[in-house]
C-alpha cells in the first residue's frame, strides 16, 4: 500500500456506498444513539471514506454516524477523504481503524481479515502463475 495523502473534504452523503462489512457492526439502536449525539454535540469524530480510482467512494469508518446523518437529512459531511488504489487496501484501512476504537465488532473485524487472507492467496496465486 502506497503511502496515503489524507485532506478533510466535504462529501455527499449520497455518494458514499456503505461498507456491507462494516454495516454487520450497527443495529437501530446505534444509529438512534449517534442521531442524538450529533444533533446534540454536532459530529464529534469524522468519517474516513476511501476514493478509489473510478470515482467510488466507500466508507472506510464512521458508518454509524454516516447512517444517522442520512436518517437526519444531512447532504454532505466533512470526512477524511483517502485515496485507496485498490480493494485490499481499503480493507487493511478499515481494519486498522477497527482495531483503533475501544471495542471494534468481532464479526465485521473477522470478514476484514477473511477479505485480506483471500486477497493474499489471489496474490499468491497469481505470482506462481508468473
Amino acid at each position: 500500500m502506497q503511502k496515503a495523502q489524507r485532506i478533510i473534504t466535504q462529501v455527499e452523503t449520497a455518494c458514499v456506498k456503505d461498507n456491507q462489512v462494516l454495516s454487520l457492526s450497527v443495529n437501530r439502536q446505534d444509529v438512534e444513539r449517534c442521531a442524538r449525539v450529533v444533533r446534540e454535540y454536532g459530529l464529534l469524530t469524522p468519517p474516513v471514506v476511501g476514493n478509489f480510482p473510478d470515482g467510488t467512494r466507500l466508507v472506510l469508518s464512521g458508518e454509524c454516524e454516516f447512517f444517522a446523518l442520512r436518517e437526519m437529512g444531512g447532504r454532505s459531511v466533512e470526512a477524511v477523504a483517502v485515496p485507496v488504489l485498490e480493494e485490499q487496501d481499503s480493507s487493511r484501512l478499515s481494519l486498522f481503524l477497527a482495531s483503533l476504537r475501544k471495542s471494534p465488532n468481532a464479526l465485521s473485524e473477522g470478514m476484514l481479515v477473511a477479505q485480506l487472507l483471500n486477497n493474499v492467496q489471489k496474490l499468491l496465486l497469481k505470482t506462481l502463475e508468473v
